[in-house]
């Protein structure tokens, strides 16, 4: 496996693996699983430290496409602490998702 190097946000992001999965049952989506330095805090003051702070380490995040506009990036799940646990968020959220 090849990752792609990417970056958004002033983040390094990796590419790590893409997957497809058909929307309705007939509309192609693609996600995307890409590694990052990062996991984003909520901000919120009212929110636990671990919550409310940014982390600095190893987190994987799904990139999903728009079905109603291909190749647009719209959703993005928060971050996940290992490959295994984001792709069994991904199997649960897309069905018949099949990674490539």
């Amino acid at each position: 496996m090849r990752a792609l190097k990417l970056n958004m946000k002033n983040t390094d992001e990796l590419l790590i693996e893409t997957g497809s999965w058909l929307y309705a049952g007939s509309v192609e989506c693609i996600v995307h699983l890409v590694e990052r330095n990062v996991a984003y805090g909520s901000g919120d003051s009212e929110d636990p430290i671990e919550v409310r702070e940014d982390r600095d380490g190893v987190f994987y995040y799904l990139k999903m496409s728009d079905p109603t506009a291909p190749g647009k990036f719209s959703t993005e799940s928060g971050a996940f602490e290992s490959i295994e646990k984001a792709k069994g968020y991904a199997g649960k959220v897309c069905s018949e998702l099949v990674w490539k």
